[in-house]
């Protein structure tokens, strides 16, 4: 994606919705792989992300680095934007110019900024468990995770390895520009109770048929979540539903300043 880019607007697809347009006064400019971008919008609620968390009304504003190689991209830019951006009635305004440094990867570990977006959807070798007021909720050799830029893992787990007679639908959706709209689950175990702390994809995107009605956890809430021997963490903040392992290297999205990787 290197080069001159000439003309006057530009599309870019961003993670947090839909499409920005692009305008620039300059005519030009020397566009490589990755730029510098301030940001300051509105997000939307989209993909595995809790409705309880809530936050399409929280305005954001930060400095970044974007690595845009593994986006989908569409048009030509220059070295200072004005981007208008609509997305299920929400503005938000942007204008280019802190930024990402990845972390080191050693051996066996894995970059989430090496995973495409689109997610790419890939089957685990691993097994995953989950433990909920000590009791096993999960347990299963044939999950899925997704993989998406700036995003630790996200596990998917057949329903028939879920029990489910612990799960009750909860009320509300939401949609992910890539799988589709999420039904979300409150989770009860004796006295205790976690709510919207699942999701599942009863119709999803063609991509993502393999995982139709399975199901994804929030690692907070939960006593523990195993991938193979090894418990897993909840990604940063409380609106997206990564685990990170050692195997997971960053940084990751969900962090103070990261709403716009």
């Amino acid at each position: 994606m290197a080069g001159v880019y000439m003309g006057q607007a530009a599309q870019v697809r961003f993670s947090c919705s839909a499409f920005a347009t692009v305008s620039s006064r300059n005519r030009a400019h020397q566009f490589a792989d990755t730029f510098v971008i301030h940001t300051s919008h509105l997000c939307g609620r989209s993909g595995d992300r809790n409705p309880n968390s809530y936050t399409e009304s929280l305005r954001i504003r930060r400095t970044q680095r974007v690595d845009f190689s593994r986006w989908s991209y569409k048009g030509e830019a220059w070295d200072r934007f004005s981007l208008s951006k609509h997305s299920r009635g929400l503005r938000a305004s942007t204008t280019v110019m802190a930024a990402v440094t990845r972390e080191p990867v050693g051996p066996g570990q894995e970059s989430v900024w090496d995973y495409p977006r689109p997610p790419a959807l890939e089957k685990v070798a691993e097994k995953i468990k989950i433990l909920f007021n000590g009791e096993k909720i999960a347990e299963t050799t044939n999950a899925y995770r997704v993989l998406e830029t700036s995003h630790p893992p996200v596990y998917y787990i057949p329903a028939t390895d879920v029990t489910m007679e612990h799960l009750s639908k909860a009320a509300g959706s939401s949609h992910c520009e890539w799988k589709g709209d999420a039904t979300w689950w409150t989770l009860t175990v004796g006295a205790k109770t976690a709510e919207n702390v699942a999701w599942s994809y009863e119709t999803p995107t063609e991509a993502f048929l393999p995982v139709k009605g399975y199901l994804a956890f929030y690692a907070g809430p939960m006593d523990a979540c195993y991938v193979g021997e090894e418990q897993a963490q909840p990604q940063p903040g409380n609106f997206y539903g990564g685990w990170v392992t050692s195997k997971i290297v960053g940084p990751f999205k969900g962090g103070p300043g990261s709403w716009g990787w």
